[in-house]
C-alpha cells in the first residue's frame, strides 16, 4: 500500500509515500550483521504522541541486537528515537514535521554511532544482544516489529543497508555534507487551541546553538518577535500550528 512519492530534490516518482495506516515496505532479512550501518532519508508528514516506528528490527533470534528507529511526540516535542541494544545508545532529539533529515547508524565490533544530518549524535559502546521475546524475523520498514501496528506516515527514500561498519566520512557524504554547525529548528508552545486574548508560551529546542531568533505570529499581538526563548508571549485567535513559524540564524 505504498505509493511513489517526490523525493528531496523534487524528483517525481523517486521516493516512497507511507499513508500510516497499513503501509508498509517488506525486507527479505533482518539484516543481523555483527558490523552493520543504515543509512536512510525521512519526511515525517504527521508526528503524534503514537509512536511511528520507521523500522524495528527486533525478534527473538536476533544474535546482535535490535535496531530500531521511531518518531513520537513527547510532552508536545516531536522527537526521533533511534538505537541498537539498550538505552547506552540511544538517541532522542527533537525533529520537525515535514523536513527532510538523513539518519545513519552503525555499529561495529566495539561501538554504536548514530548520526543526524551527517552529524554524531550518538557514540555507544554497550554492545550487548538485547532484544525481545517476539517479533517477526524479517524487517519492514514502515511499522513495528510484528509489521502490522505503529505504521509512520510520510515518505522514505535512499534507504541504504551495508554489512559493514561504514567511515564517518562515508556518513557525510550520504548525508550530502555535514550540517553540525547550522541551528536545527525545533520549537513547541503551551497550547496549540486557544481564544482571543489568550497568552500562549513558546518554548525553544533548536540544536546546534542558535545565537539570535526570530519568530512570527500571524493575527497576533505582537506580530513578530525577537526576544529570547521562554519569554516571547502572544494572544492570538487562531490555531497556532497553522500561523506560528520560527526562524533562527546562526
Amino acid at each position: 500500500n505504498c505509493s511513489p512519492a517526490v523525493n528531496r530534490f523534487g524528483t517525481n516518482n523517486s521516493a516512497w509515500q507511507l499513508n500510516g495506516t497499513n503501509s508498509r515496505i517488506d525486507l527479505p532479512s533482518d539484516f543481523d550483521f555483527p558490523e552493520r550501518s543504515w543509512s536512510m532519508w525521512f519526511y515525517a508528514d504527521t508526528i503524534t504522541s503514537a509512536v511511528s516506528e520507521l523500522f524495528d528490527d527486533d525478534h527473538a533470534n536476533i544474535q546482535n541486537a535490535q535496531t530500531e528507529v521511531f518518531l513520537r511526540s513527547n510532552g508536545g516535542i516531536d522527537s526521533l528515537y533511534a538505537f541498537i541494544g539498550n538505552s547506552n545508545n540511544l538517541l532522542a532529539m527533537p525533529v520537525n514535521e515535514k523536513q527532510w533529515y538523513h539518519l545513519a547508524i552503525v555499529r561495529s565490533s566495539t561501538q554504536v554511532k548514530i548520526f543526524v544530518n551527517g552529524c554524531l549524535e550518538v557514540a555507544g559502546n554497550d554492545m550487548s544482544n538485547v532484544h525481545s521475546l517476539d517479533g517477526l524475523p524479517t524487517v519492514s520498514l514502515g511499522c513495528g516489529r510484528f509489521h502490522n501496528n505503529n505504521y509512520f506516515k510520510g515518505i522514505i527514500d535512499d534507504m541504504l543497508i551495508y554489512q559493514c561498519a561504514i567511515s564517518d566520512s562515508s556518513v557525510v557524504a550520504l548525508a550530502g555534507g555535514s550540517l553540525c554547525n547550522v541551528p536545527m529548528i525545533s520549537f513547541a508552545s503551551t497550547d496549540t487551541i486557544f481564544c482571543d486574548k489568550q497568552y500562549v508560551d513558546f518554548f525553544d529546542f533548536s540544536t546546534n546553538s542558535p545565537t539570535s531568533w526570530q519568530w512570527t505570529f500571524t493575527g497576533a499581538t505582537p506580530s513578530s518577535s525577537t526576544a529570547t526563548p521562554g519569554s516571547t508571549r502572544s494572544a492570538a485567535s487562531r490555531r497556532l500550528a497553522r500561523t506560528a513559524r520560527s526562524r533562527t540564524t546562526a
